[in-house]
C-alpha cells in the first residue's frame, strides 16, 4: 500500500503536466525548500558549534565541578535519574560532582579554546562567535 503511494507519487514528478500535483512536489511536502540565506546560516551555526565542542567540553568539566555554578543541563547519570524522578525538571538545579582531574581543566586548555574559537573565525561568522562568547562570558559566574 506505502510502496503503491510513494510509487504514483513519484512517476507524477516525472511527467511535466502533474508536476504541481504531487505532494512530493517542491514546497508542498514535507517541509518547503529552504532559503539560501536560511542554509547559509545554518553552515555557520554548524561550524561555530563544530569549532567550540572543546570550549563547550571545558565548561561543562567546570561546571560539574563547582558548586558556585548552578547547573541546569544534566551531565551525569545521576543528573538524568533526577530528571526521570522530578515532577518538574524544567527547574532543576543539579549539584557539583567529584571528577578526576585531567589535562583539559587546566585553565591554559580553555584559553586555547577560546583563542581557537576566535582564530577560526570567517568574514561571515565572527559576529555569531562573538555573541556566543558574550552570552557565555555574561552567564559563567566571576572567579572561575
Amino acid at each position: 500500500l506505502v510502496q503503491g503511494l510513494l510509487e504514483k507519487h513519484v512517476s507524477s514528478l516525472r511527467a511535466h503536466e502533474t508536476w504541481g500535483d504531487s505532494i512530493l512536489a517542491m514546497g508542498l511536502w514535507p517541509d518547503s525548500m529552504p532559503s539560501a540565506l536560511f542554509a547559509t546560516e545554518d553552515s555557520h551555526l554548524s561550524i561555530v558549534r563544530s569549532d567550540g565542542q572543546i570550549l563547550a567540553y571545558c565548561l561543562n568539566r567546570m561546571s560539574m565541578k563547582t558548586s558556585s555554578w548552578a547547573r541546569s543541563q544534566p551531565l551525569t547519570l545521576q543528573d538524568l535519574e533526577k530528571i526521570m524522578q522530578s515532577s518538574n525538571p524544567e527547574n532543576l538545579k543539579f549539584n557539583a560532582v567529584e571528577v578526576d582531574t585531567y589535562w583539559i581543566d587546566e585553565p591554559d586548555v580553555l584559553a586555547m579554546a577560546v583563542k581557537l574559537l576566535i582564530e577560526r573565525a570567517t568574514n561571515q561568522d565572527w559576529m555569531l562567535r562573538v555573541k556566543w562568547l558574550y552570552h557565555l562570558a555574561k552567564n559563567i559566574p566571576q572567579g572561575l
